[in-house]
């Protein structure tokens, strides 16, 4: 049979032997040592502290990206160009062929002797004598005769009428009116400044304003004659042609005051 042989392990030169919570003592053959107990963090502990570096991390990044990016600084849009348009004054030259329309409702004035005539023949009709009826031909031509007279005067109210139209031929003698104007290129009038607000919110129109140019050639007052619907584009209009200088109006050849309609189109070109 064969033998079968236990050997045992020799014993450590040193073992553990726990003293206190806190401490461990190391037991060497002939000393003891006691250690401190050194408290190691769990696993719970380490996920804590990675939560902690992720998010200082992260946080480094977002400020230095803030750092890094330029502020964004407000661009304001340039002026939109300026596109001015005449607009001729409107013309109203029906009130001129409206005032001779009058005298040819003054015509039917002759029509007064039709019932000048009707009463001569009524009163001969009521005489029954015939030895009369010679009379009623002297009556008649009595009437007939008071009835030239009454168409005389009829002809004399027709003679004013013909006097008003012989007023122009003395006018024509006198110098022509010629009113101002300041659409000339030479005057250099430059046209208004498109307000930036108005420009960002797209508001155009056209406005006519109506001044009163001076015999210099300067302008003495500006009124809105019609506005554009904005209050800004009004103002802008009025502040260039206080500036502008005018052709003033001419009687003949002496400059005299005089007024003027100016209409100026606000228009964005894009």
């Amino acid at each position: 049979m064969s033998s079968f042989s236990v050997r045992r392990r020799p014993s450590p030169d040193y073992y553990l032997e726990p003293l206190m919570p806190n401490a461990i003592a190391v037991r060497a053959t002939g000393c003891s040592i006691k250690l401190p107990a050194i408290s190691m963090p769990g696993h719970l502990g380490r996920d804590t502290l990675l939560c902690l570096f992720l998010a200082i991390g992260v946080h480094g990044v977002v400020a230095w990206l803030l750092i890094q990016s330029p502020a964004d600084i407000p661009t304001t849009p340039p002026p939109a160009p300026v596109v001015m348009q005449w607009v001729a004054p409107p013309v109203a030259p029906p009130m001129s062929s409206s005032a001779p329309t009058e005298p040819a409702a003054a015509t039917p004035a002759p029509q007064s002797p039709k019932p000048v005539e009707t009463p001569a023949p009524q009163k001969p009709k009521p005489k029954p004598a015939p030895t009369q009826a010679p009379k009623k031909i002297a009556i008649a031509n009595k009437t007939l005769s008071p009835a030239q007279p009454t168409e005389q005067p009829v002809k004399e109210s027709a003679q004013p009428p013909q006097t008003v139209p012989g007023k122009p031929p003395a006018s024509a003698t006198e110098p022509t009116l010629v009113g101002p104007y300041g659409r000339a290129g030479y005057l250099n009038n430059p046209p208004p400044t498109y307000p930036p607000v108005a420009a960002r919110l797209r508001q155009q129109g056209v406005v006519v304003l109506r001044v009163h140019v001076r015999a210099d050639g300067r302008p003495e007052q500006v009124q809105v004659f019609t506005s554009s619907g904005f209050d800004s584009l009004d103002q802008a209009a009025i502040k260039a042609v206080n500036q502008w200088t005018f052709m003033p109006a001419k009687r003949g050849e002496v400059a005299t005051d005089g007024w003027v309609n100016v209409p100026l189109s606000f228009k964005l070109s894009n």
